[in-house]
Protein backbone atom coordinates (compact mmCIF):
# COMPACT_ATOMS: atom_id res chain seq x y z
CA UNK A 1 0.00 0.00 0.00
CA UNK A 2 2.87 2.37 0.79
CA UNK A 3 4.34 1.84 -2.68
CA UNK A 4 0.95 2.51 -4.26
CA UNK A 5 0.63 5.76 -2.31
CA UNK A 6 4.08 6.86 -3.51
CA UNK A 7 3.18 6.08 -7.13
CA UNK A 8 -0.17 7.88 -7.05
CA UNK A 9 1.11 11.36 -8.00
CA UNK A 10 3.55 10.12 -10.70
CA UNK A 11 0.65 8.08 -12.13
CA UNK A 12 -1.51 11.24 -12.26
CA UNK A 13 1.28 13.13 -14.06
CA UNK A 14 1.73 10.31 -16.60
CA UNK A 15 -2.05 10.15 -17.08
CA UNK A 16 -2.24 13.92 -17.72
CA UNK A 17 0.70 13.79 -20.16
CA UNK A 18 -0.70 10.81 -22.05
CA UNK A 19 -4.19 12.30 -22.13
CA UNK A 20 -3.01 15.63 -23.53
CA UNK A 21 -0.78 13.96 -26.12
CA UNK A 22 -3.52 11.56 -27.17
CA UNK A 23 -6.06 14.36 -27.44
CA UNK A 24 -3.71 16.36 -29.66
CA UNK A 25 -3.19 13.37 -31.98
CA UNK A 26 -6.82 12.24 -32.13
CA UNK A 27 -8.29 15.65 -32.88
CA UNK A 28 -8.01 17.29 -36.27
CA UNK A 29 -4.91 19.50 -36.29
CA UNK A 30 -6.91 22.71 -36.84
CA UNK A 31 -9.33 21.83 -34.02
CA UNK A 32 -6.45 21.00 -31.68
CA UNK A 33 -4.71 24.27 -32.47
CA UNK A 34 -7.86 26.20 -31.56
CA UNK A 35 -8.42 24.19 -28.38
CA UNK A 36 -4.86 24.74 -27.20
CA UNK A 37 -4.47 28.29 -28.52
CA UNK A 38 -4.13 31.47 -26.47
CA UNK A 39 -7.92 31.86 -26.73
CA UNK A 40 -8.64 28.20 -26.08
CA UNK A 41 -10.18 26.51 -23.04
CA UNK A 42 -6.93 25.54 -21.30
CA UNK A 43 -5.30 28.95 -21.64
CA UNK A 44 -8.41 30.81 -20.52
CA UNK A 45 -9.07 28.58 -17.50
CA UNK A 46 -5.48 28.54 -16.21
CA UNK A 47 -5.65 31.99 -14.52
CA UNK A 48 -9.04 31.10 -13.03
CA UNK A 49 -7.42 28.15 -11.24
CA UNK A 50 -4.60 30.42 -10.04
CA UNK A 51 -7.25 32.74 -8.60
CA UNK A 52 -8.88 29.83 -6.77
CA UNK A 53 -5.48 28.81 -5.38
CA UNK A 54 -4.80 32.39 -4.29
CA UNK A 55 -8.17 32.82 -2.63
CA UNK A 56 -7.79 29.53 -0.75
CA UNK A 57 -4.36 30.57 0.56
CA UNK A 58 -5.63 34.00 1.61
CA UNK A 59 -8.60 32.34 3.33
CA UNK A 60 -6.17 30.36 5.50
CA UNK A 61 -4.06 33.35 6.66
CA UNK A 62 -5.67 33.44 10.11
CA UNK A 63 -4.70 29.87 10.94
CA UNK A 64 -1.81 29.34 8.55
CA UNK A 65 0.21 32.48 9.19
CA UNK A 66 1.95 34.99 6.95
CA UNK A 67 3.24 32.32 4.62
CA UNK A 68 -0.29 31.89 3.27
CA UNK A 69 -0.46 35.62 2.57
CA UNK A 70 2.70 35.28 0.44
CA UNK A 71 1.33 32.21 -1.33
CA UNK A 72 -2.03 33.84 -1.99
CA UNK A 73 -0.58 37.05 -3.39
CA UNK A 74 1.86 35.11 -5.58
CA UNK A 75 -0.86 32.89 -7.03
CA UNK A 76 -3.03 35.92 -7.80
CA UNK A 77 -0.02 37.67 -9.39
CA UNK A 78 0.49 34.61 -11.62
CA UNK A 79 -3.17 34.77 -12.63
CA UNK A 80 -2.81 38.44 -13.55
CA UNK A 81 0.32 37.56 -15.50
CA UNK A 82 -1.63 34.95 -17.48
CA UNK A 83 -4.24 37.63 -18.23
CA UNK A 84 -1.42 39.91 -19.51
CA UNK A 85 -2.01 42.53 -16.82
CA UNK A 86 1.77 42.88 -16.46
CA UNK A 87 1.57 45.22 -19.45
CA UNK A 88 -1.91 46.71 -19.02
CA UNK A 89 -0.74 50.10 -17.72
CA UNK A 90 2.62 50.29 -19.51
CA UNK A 91 3.84 50.30 -23.10
CA UNK A 92 5.43 46.85 -22.67
CA UNK A 93 5.75 44.07 -20.12
CA UNK A 94 7.28 45.26 -16.84
CA UNK A 95 8.97 41.85 -16.61
CA UNK A 96 11.01 42.34 -19.81
CA UNK A 97 14.48 43.87 -19.73
CA UNK A 98 13.82 45.72 -23.00
CA UNK A 99 11.10 47.74 -21.24
CA UNK A 100 13.85 49.47 -19.25
CA UNK A 101 16.38 49.76 -22.09
CA UNK A 102 14.27 52.03 -24.31
CA UNK A 103 14.30 54.86 -21.78
CA UNK A 104 13.81 55.40 -18.07
CA UNK A 105 10.91 57.60 -17.05
CA UNK A 106 8.12 57.43 -14.50
CA UNK A 107 6.58 54.52 -16.38
CA UNK A 108 9.75 52.49 -15.84
CA UNK A 109 10.04 53.60 -12.20
CA UNK A 110 6.56 52.42 -11.23
CA UNK A 111 6.83 49.39 -13.51
CA UNK A 112 10.14 48.49 -11.89
CA UNK A 113 8.68 48.78 -8.39
CA UNK A 114 5.79 46.51 -9.38
CA UNK A 115 8.21 44.03 -10.97
CA UNK A 116 10.36 43.97 -7.82
CA UNK A 117 7.25 43.28 -5.70
CA UNK A 118 6.30 40.39 -7.98
CA UNK A 119 9.83 38.98 -7.92
CA UNK A 120 9.89 39.33 -4.14
CA UNK A 121 6.61 37.41 -3.83
CA UNK A 122 7.91 34.64 -6.08
CA UNK A 123 11.16 34.35 -4.10
CA UNK A 124 9.24 34.28 -0.80
CA UNK A 125 6.97 31.56 -2.19
CA UNK A 126 9.97 29.51 -3.31
CA UNK A 127 11.47 29.82 0.19
CA UNK A 128 8.19 28.67 1.75
CA UNK A 129 7.76 25.71 -0.58
CA UNK A 130 11.41 24.61 -0.51
CA UNK A 131 11.43 24.76 3.28
CA UNK A 132 8.25 22.70 3.37
CA UNK A 133 9.48 20.16 0.81
CA UNK A 134 13.02 19.73 2.11
CA UNK A 135 13.41 20.97 5.69
CA UNK A 136 10.02 19.60 6.75
CA UNK A 137 10.31 16.57 4.46
CA UNK A 138 7.14 17.46 2.66
CA UNK A 139 8.43 15.59 -0.39
CA UNK A 140 7.43 12.38 1.40
CA UNK A 141 3.77 13.46 1.60
CA UNK A 142 1.12 13.45 -1.09
CA UNK A 143 0.74 17.21 -0.77
CA UNK A 144 4.45 17.74 -1.27
CA UNK A 145 4.51 15.47 -4.30
CA UNK A 146 1.58 17.35 -5.81
CA UNK A 147 3.44 20.64 -5.28
CA UNK A 148 6.56 19.20 -6.94
CA UNK A 149 4.46 17.95 -9.87
CA UNK A 150 2.74 21.33 -10.24
CA UNK A 151 5.98 23.29 -10.09
CA UNK A 152 7.58 20.85 -12.54
CA UNK A 153 4.73 21.35 -14.98
CA UNK A 154 5.10 25.12 -14.66
CA UNK A 155 8.80 24.95 -15.58
CA UNK A 156 8.23 22.46 -18.40
CA UNK A 157 5.42 24.57 -19.89
CA UNK A 158 7.75 27.56 -20.12
CA UNK A 159 10.50 25.44 -21.71
CA UNK A 160 8.07 23.98 -24.26
CA UNK A 161 6.80 27.47 -25.05
CA UNK A 162 10.29 28.58 -26.04
CA UNK A 163 11.53 25.30 -27.61
CA UNK A 164 10.14 25.70 -31.18
CA UNK A 165 11.49 29.24 -31.64
CA UNK A 166 14.88 28.29 -30.16
CA UNK A 167 15.16 25.23 -32.43
CA UNK A 168 14.12 27.31 -35.44
CA UNK A 169 16.30 30.32 -34.70
CA UNK A 170 19.45 28.72 -33.27
CA UNK A 171 19.52 25.34 -35.00
CA UNK A 172 17.42 25.95 -38.13
CA UNK A 173 15.16 23.05 -37.16
CA UNK A 174 11.41 23.00 -37.80
CA UNK A 175 9.18 20.50 -36.02
CA UNK A 176 6.59 18.59 -38.07
CA UNK A 177 2.93 19.47 -37.58
CA UNK A 178 2.00 16.50 -35.36
CA UNK A 179 4.89 17.11 -32.97
CA UNK A 180 4.15 20.84 -32.93
CA UNK A 181 0.52 20.20 -31.98
CA UNK A 182 1.52 17.70 -29.25
CA UNK A 183 4.04 20.19 -27.86
CA UNK A 184 1.38 22.91 -27.88
CA UNK A 185 -1.09 20.61 -26.11
CA UNK A 186 1.44 19.74 -23.42
CA UNK A 187 2.43 23.37 -22.94
CA UNK A 188 -1.11 24.68 -22.56
CA UNK A 189 -2.28 21.58 -20.72
CA UNK A 190 0.53 21.79 -18.18
CA UNK A 191 -0.26 25.49 -17.67
CA UNK A 192 -3.84 24.42 -16.89
CA UNK A 193 -3.07 21.49 -14.57
CA UNK A 194 -0.17 23.23 -12.81
CA UNK A 195 -2.32 25.54 -10.62
CA UNK A 196 -4.80 22.70 -10.04
CA UNK A 197 -2.09 20.43 -8.63
CA UNK A 198 -0.56 23.27 -6.63
CA UNK A 199 -3.96 24.18 -5.18
CA UNK A 200 -4.54 20.59 -4.04
CA UNK A 201 -0.97 20.44 -2.72
CA UNK A 202 -1.49 23.61 -0.67
CA UNK A 203 -4.71 22.14 0.76
CA UNK A 204 -2.77 19.04 1.87
CA UNK A 205 0.02 21.26 3.20
CA UNK A 206 -2.35 23.32 5.33
CA UNK A 207 -4.02 20.25 6.77
CA UNK A 208 -0.68 18.70 7.75
CA UNK A 209 0.92 21.59 9.62
CA UNK A 210 0.41 24.09 12.37
CA UNK A 211 0.71 27.86 11.99
CA UNK A 212 4.32 28.84 11.25
CA UNK A 213 6.10 32.16 10.60
CA UNK A 214 7.12 33.08 7.05
CA UNK A 215 10.84 32.54 7.62
CA UNK A 216 12.79 30.66 10.32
Amino acid sequence: MKILRCLFVPFIVVLITAGLSGLALVLDADVAKVLFSEQGFFEQMSPVLWIFAGLYALWKINKGGLQYLMLGLTFIALALREWDHHKTFTSDSILKINFYKDGFGMEQVFGGIAALVIIGLILATLVILIRYLIAQRGYKTRGGQLLIAGLGMLVLSKLMDRAPSILRGDFNMTLDEDLTVVLLALEEGFEFFCPALILIGVVYKFKSEKSQPLLP
